[in-house]
């Protein structure tokens, strides 16, 4: 984030908030700040969403009411900061839209606004992509057992 020039970042792909919180939850959000997160899930996952952040350090759970964008926005207005990234390869251009409207004062012209949508690529899979030795040792695993299956 700090590379990048991000205050804070949203991230809404499915995996990429699974692979960060280990929550797997067909509507839920994170936003990773310098020192922490925020885990935004409705209500049918605030249950698993404490339990996560219980074994987290940093990490807090804001349950959504109503609309989740709309607690998005609130959170996005109170902690985010002035340059939000976004993950632009998963965030459809009326979403983008949207929530660049709601976080920034009514009226305002987009060049004088002071917090931004800043679109980023790529940014959670690029450590996605790096296996850990344990991750390693199960693909590893998993090779094997598929060559034997292909064996028989």
């Amino acid at each position: 984030m700090r590379d990048a020039g991000l205050s804070a970042l949203l991230v809404t792909h499915r995996p990429n908030v699974r692979y960060l919180t280990g929550l797997d939850a067909s509507l839920a959000a994170l936003l990773v700040l310098p020192h922490r997160a925020i885990l935004l899930v409705d209500f049918r996952y605030a249950t698993a969403g404490r339990e996560v952040a219980a074994g987290s350090a940093g990490l807090d759970v804001q349950v959504t009411e109503g609309r989740a964008d709309a607690t998005v926005s609130d959170v996005l207005r109170t902690h985010g900061g002035l340059r939000i990234g976004i993950e632009a390869d998963h965030v459809p251009v009326a979403r983008f839209n949207r929530l660049s409207a709601t976080i920034a004062p009514a009226g305002l012209p987009m060049e004088e606004r002071t917090r931004v949508l800043v679109p980023v690529e790529r940014l959670i899979e690029r450590f996605r992509a790096v296996k850990d030795q344990q991750e390693i040792t199960i693909l590893r695993q998993a090779g094997r057992r598929l060559l034997e299956v292909a064996r028989t």
